[in-house]
């Protein structure tokens, strides 16, 4: 063994004996779990009994399908706590969903996602729900929770749900918002958008719309309502004021719809607030969302996108993008995944869905100084994708240190946070 091998290997032992008990994994441990969207919102059903609607989103990726027929299927159970937050009685349900696809390339999709929804009649109040995902036939179960806040017509009371974050189908220019503007409507249920799983637009044709309901007291009065997108230095980007008539029935559907052309790769907050009749109690709520490839990608971000897609490609593969009229940039950009494309005769890229996955991973996860794609950990992460095993220890004089194990590359990359401040370095790679 080379003499810097040895001391790396024996640095490693040293330090692994430090590493606190249930401290391996713990990393990419929030990722395996909560790998679906969950929405939780109430309504009211049509004699106004309040009620609450529970829908999960789940890409095709995370499933496992099987050959049947001429096709693939996949079957996941769905189960459901409804647990108030000051009792002890807790509702339980279960139900089991099929998705069905005509090619292998599609049940490895991130961008084809099986929605299940469900609605449930509750008494006002407030609730923790539970829904975990079983991937049924295998050992795969992933879980969610959130809380809300029921009421009941009369109560004086104003809510407002989580965000839901819809992406219209097929793109296309009907209803797209003016650029720069956010628009602030009221609006129903609206089959022509989808839900966008985890909160991520990418796209060259798309443009946003996040969906709120609000339930109160107010009948058919006037509603002022507030909302702005924040970047990650809380910087205002967009923001609009309106004021609404609700819809008489005490209960609203709030829309709220912008452009993301001009927002460049990165997180993003959309904050929402909602002023009642009498001017008492404002309420509030907000939600993240991640920006990844969009027009400006391809126009003044440019050197921006050469940068990210270094980490996984040489200069050779990437010379007819580089060298592509700014025009023609976003045809060569499909050209070169093309190439890619391990299925290249269907509409599914599995290469560019993982890809965009890894990237919208480490921008949640490491942008603490700077976007997480530009951090080590980041551009290993882009590269090679999560690591079999992860290791945290500490030097016991201010040092982190974490290892990435990745046995089908035979390696472990080693990172130091040599001040404690959460930024880790790429100090050495080693042959397992």
């Amino acid at each position: 063994m080379k003499p810097v091998a040895a001391m790396i290997v024996l640095l490693t032992v040293v330090l692994a004996a430090a590493v606190p008990a249930g401290a391996q994994d713990e990393l990419f441990g929030a990722e395996r779990r909560n790998q679906f969207e969950l929405s939780v919102r109430q309504v009211f059903d049509p004699e106004n009994r309040p009620v609450v609607v529970v829908t999960t989103a789940i890409p095709n990726s995370r499933l496992v399908f099987l050959r049947e027929g001429d096709g693939y299927v996949s079957r996941y159970r769905v189960y459901l706590e409804l647990r108030p937050k000051n009792g002890k009685k807790m509702r339980g349900e279960v139900w089991e969903e099929i998705v069905t696809a005509e090619q292998y390339s599609a049940t490895q999709s991130n961008r084809d996602v099986s929605t299940s929804s469900r609605t449930f009649e509750v008494d006002p109040g407030e609730y923790r729900v539970k829904v975990s995902i079983e991937v049924i036939d295998t050992s795969l179960r992933f879980s969610r929770e959130k809380e809300i806040r029921v009421v009941g017509h009369g109560e004086g009371l104003l809510v407002i749900s989580e965000p839901a974050f819809m992406v219209p189908l097929g793109g296309g220019d009907a209803g797209r918002p003016r650029p720069g503007l956010m628009e602030i409507h009221l609006c129903g249920e609206d089959e022509s958008f989808v839900q966008s799983s985890n909160g991520v637009y990418h796209g060259f044709d798309l443009w946003a719309r996040v969906v709120h309901t609000v339930v109160g007291s107010f009948g058919g009065e006037r509603l002022e309502v507030a909302a702005r997108v924040v970047d990650a230095r809380r910087r205002t980007l967009l923001y609009n004021h309106a004021v609404l008539t609700g819809t008489g029935e005490g209960h609203l559907q709030l829309c709220i719809d912008f452009q993301i052309d001009n927002l460049q790769l990165g997180e993003y907050d959309v904050e929402v607030s909602v002023l009642p009749p009498d001017g008492s109690g404002r309420i509030a709520a907000a939600g993240r969302f991640s920006v990844l490839f969009t027009r400006s990608s391809f126009t003044y971000r440019f050197d921006e996108t050469l940068e990210l897609l270094s980490i996984i490609a040489d200069e050779n593969e990437l010379r007819e993008l580089r060298e592509a009229p700014e025009a023609e940039r976003i045809e060569a950009w499909r050209r070169f995944w093309k190439k890619r494309d391990p299925t290249s005769g269907s509409d599914a890229n599995e290469r560019l869905d993982e890809f965009l996955s890894r990237i919208s991973y480490v921008t949640r996860n490491f942008s603490l100084f700077s976007p997480g794609w530009r951090t080590d950990r980041g551009r290993v992460y882009i590269r090679h994708g999560s690591p079999d095993k992860i290791s945290d220890a500490s030097s016991g004089i201010g040092r982190s240190y974490q290892y990435w194990y990745y046995y089908s590359l035979g390696a472990v990359f080693i990172f130091e946070d040599p001040v404690g401040t959460g930024e880790y370095q790429l100090v050495s790679t080693e042959l397992l």
